[in-house]
């Protein structure tokens, strides 16, 4: 806290910098709506479920068709590319949701244990900062109500990544 052009955000740029910590920096303003912190649900381009990923591990739990496709790109040192991952699916007869969830900046920072500073946050909307207040607690947590109830850092949700640091 303190004056305009006192360096307060440079400070923390260059102490993430030389500690090697990612950072990242979000401007806030009157304008600034929950979605851009906590995340939103957006279009998806063809992308499977989460649990695809857990599915096509264990290639023994997939036809012989997808475990071909599977193994294939295994072979070549790489992952399933968008088209192969529609083919698996359509094999093995799961559905493709026409909208995905996308984490809004907060939960990244939370999970991936990067530095976030919120800039101007003097500016931001009072429901803003209200949904900011258990990630400022001494033990941060988050719930996304718009996410289902998922949670970070309580039972039952990933936990907070040990580098998370906010300002």
């Amino acid at each position: 806290e303190g004056e305009t052009s006192t360096s307060k955000t440079s400070s923390i740029e260059y102490l993430a910098m030389r500690s090697g910590n990612p950072l990242v920096r979000i401007n806030l303003s009157g304008q600034t709506d929950t979605s851009d912190l906590i995340g939103k649900f957006v279009p998806n381009d063809g992308l499977l479920a989460s649990g695809f990923g857990q599915l096509v591990a264990d290639t023994r739990l997939l036809k012989d068709a997808s475990r071909e496709i599977v193994e294939r790109a295994r072979r070549e040192g790489r992952g399933l590319s968008l088209v192969e991952s529609q083919r698996i699916a359509k094999e093995e007869e799961l559905s493709i949701p026409d909208w995905r969830w996308q984490n809004g900046a907060v939960p990244e920072a939370m999970e991936k244990g990067q530095w976030l500073i919120l800039d101007e946050v003097n500016l931001a909307e009072p429901q803003i900062l209200e949904r900011l207040n258990p990630v400022l607690e001494k033990h941060p947590s988050l719930t996304v109500p718009e996410n289902g109830g998922a949670t970070i850092g309580r039972p039952g949700g990933p936990p907070v990544h040990p580098g998370f640091r906010i300002f």
